[in-house]
């Protein structure tokens, strides 16, 4: 059974393909025109290549916008059914799909965005897609603890005693640590840092937050914060567990938080810092709207440092 991501794949690979021919023949009437023009000197009415070629871009046109109506209002209902996922690749679905008619670049462009979201996604989480009121389920019965934020699909809470083994093996993997600035490695060091954390809040001098599913309540990452009153500067780090990683997760709850903040801190500063290799994250502050304002070189490398302003 094909699921919903696979279907707008084919839509797009089709959109593309019908694009394509569609541009091959306009570009073949186009040499009609030029041959009997230049090869054919015969007035408009007598020449044969003219006529061809009117047909033929007629018949072009109207084809890749028929199809192209048709493929779009199918893709419209498959957008909806996946609107629950509320990250950038929805975001950027809608943009291309509910968008005017398309070159065949853009078309591309569709078919990329699907395929690299698909190709991340293992075989039951492209199953759940299918069943659209998946995501959307409140089930407090999973949430025993108490929730700080929360958005469509995560929530921000204190760290408990079963996300030990999760937080000590995502801080031990070089492919997530490596530009992150941990201090705290040990299974001993991550619990006295979960009691450390236990009563701390947004507004903390520095403090560190679960991220985890709505769903589950399993965590799949955390949030660092560092408010300094004294010069209304705010510190925003995160960390996404390697598996939980290019699934919007960070962008969502980021976002959300950065939105809470800006009601309740009036003309603060918010920064992120990023090390200069670290592209995947460089490039999810600056969707942030983070603008770059300095740099400095620390013992890994460079570190660019980032600002946002609600003002």
């Amino acid at each position: 059974m094909e699921t919903k991501l696979k279907k707008l794949y084919k839509i797009a690979k089709q959109s593309a393909l019908v694009c394509f021919f569609s541009y091959l023949i306009i570009v073949i009437c186009f040499c009609l025109v030029l041959i009997g023009a230049f090869a054919y000197k015969k007035a408009f009415v007598q020449n044969p290549f003219y006529f061809v070629a009117i047909v033929f871009a007629v018949l072009a046109l109207i084809s890749v916008y028929l199809f192209s109506y048709l493929s779009r209002k199918k893709a419209y209902l498959l957008v909806d059914d996946l609107e629950n996922l509320t990250n950038d690749f929805v975001d950027e679905l809608e943009k291309l799909f509910y968008g005017p008619l398309g070159t065949w670049i853009r078309i591309l462009k569709k078919i990329k965005t699907i395929f690299d979201y698909a190709n991340n996604l293992t075989a039951s989480e492209l199953a759940e897609l299918d069943n659209s009121n998946h995501l959307n389920s409140e089930n407090k019965d999973k949430k025993s603890c108490e929730v700080l934020l929360e958005s469509q699909r995560l929530i921000l809470r204190h760290f408990e005693k079963q996300d030990l083994e999760t937080v000590y093996n995502y801080r031990n993997d070089f492919s997530c640590a490596q530009y992150q600035t941990y201090s705290c490695f040990t299974k001993d060091e991550i619990t006295n840092m979960f009691a450390i954390n236990k009563n701390c809040n947004f507004y903390s001098d520095q403090a560190i937050f679960a991220i985890a599913l709505k769903e589950s309540n399993t965590i799949i990452g955390e949030v660092y914060v560092s408010n300094k009153s004294d010069s209304k500067e705010y510190f925003i780090g995160f960390t996404i567990k390697p598996e939980c990683q290019r699934k919007g997760y960070a962008f969502e709850i980021v976002s959300e938080l950065l939105v809470y903040l800006a009601t309740t801190l009036k003309d603060y500063a918010f920064y992120c810092t990023v090390f200069e290799k670290n592209i995947k994250s460089k490039n999810l502050i600056e969707k942030l709207e983070f603008k770059k304002t300095s740099s400095f070189m620390a013992d890994r490398g460079k570190v660019l440092v980032y600002k946002k302003t609600y003002n």
